[in-house]
């Protein structure tokens, strides 16, 4: 497929701490402009009606439509005229987002897609009503403002509105009819293992709490979240281990233990093919400056 160009993150931040960010094209976004990124593009529509092109597929995308583009995947647009295209880029590995109870929301880890092989692509993964839409780009808004302002806690701020951002379009997502509710079938497991991540959680018992088989519960598991189930919990529990990291002084044994891990030579391969830094490390580079 033809490759105009690849994205950086950093051209959208220049060097800002918190790695997210917004841009907005109004009406005039070119067409046929084929591009991949390093980072997750959650695009809104927000006016008029578009072709968006991946792959060998197209789909046509509408006022309202949200759609999470992967990184690697190369896409583009086309008949983009007097479309509106908000977006909210950030790289997930560096985007400091606590876990606590988002695995409630069925749509929540399609905001989080590992690589071009999961996640959304061509599909919309949801349409807001005007109503919802005008308070997501109002929260975009205030996002992008908070980002280039110099204001004391700025970049706390704005992952704050960042997670309600997610929160309002993921609530939506749980109001679904119940002919669209195949990926929500996994809830109560999703629960389960929020509630239930330091200890030992099974496959097998996950399908008995969705009333599935195992096949059956993977197969919605992986649908609703475009990762397997144990996939899952291993990053609710790396988003407990960040988070004891950060807020005790806990050594990384009884972390490991605290937080699912068998031992903590497990932990710290898990941690490092993840984040690309040993717990020690990511503990390090988050102290706060008067802690001992």
């Amino acid at each position: 497929m033809r490759h105009d160009y690849t994205s950086e993150l950093s051209y959208y931040t220049q060097g800002e701490l918190l790695p997210l960010s917004v841009f907005y094209v109004d009406g005039d976004h070119p067409d046929k402009l084929f591009h991949d990124h390093k980072f997750v593009e959650i695009v809104i529509i927000t006016r008029g009606k578009l072709i968006h092109i991946a792959g060998n597929q197209c789909c046509e995308i509408k006022k309202g439509d949200v759609l999470v583009i992967p990184p690697g995947v190369i896409h583009a647009y086309d008949h983009a005229a007097g479309a509106g295209v908000l977006n909210l880029i950030f790289d997930n590995n560096k985007l400091p987002i606590p876990q606590l109870d988002s695995g409630e929301f069925p749509l929540f880890g399609q905001f989080f897609p590992k690589d071009k092989e999961s996640g959304q692509s061509v599909e919309p993964l949801i349409n807001l009503n005007d109503e919802v839409l005008s308070q997501v780009i109002s929260l975009i808004n205030r996002i992008d403002d908070e980002i280039k302002s110099s204001r004391p806690g700025a970049m706390f701020y704005s992952l704050a509105l960042f997670m309600e951002v997610l929160t309002v379009i993921s609530r939506t997502g749980s109001l679904q009819t119940p002919a669209e509710r195949p990926r929500f079938l996994v809830g109560d497991a999703l629960r389960y293992m929020n509630r239930h991540f330091f200890e030992e959680v099974t496959l097998s018992k996950l399908a008995r709490i969705s009333c599935m088989s195992e096949r059956s519960f993977q197969r919605h598991f992986h649908q609703a979240l475009g990762c397997s189930p144990m996939e899952h919990l291993l990053k609710i529990r790396l988003r407990h281990v960040q988070e004891q990291l950060i807020t005790s002084d806990a050594e990384i044994g009884e972390i490991a233990l605290n937080c699912g891990f068998y031992d903590s030579n497990y932990l710290c391969k898990k941690f490092k093919a993840v984040f690309g830094i040993t717990p020690s490390q990511f503990r390090q580079k988050k102290q706060l400056p008067n802690k001992k």
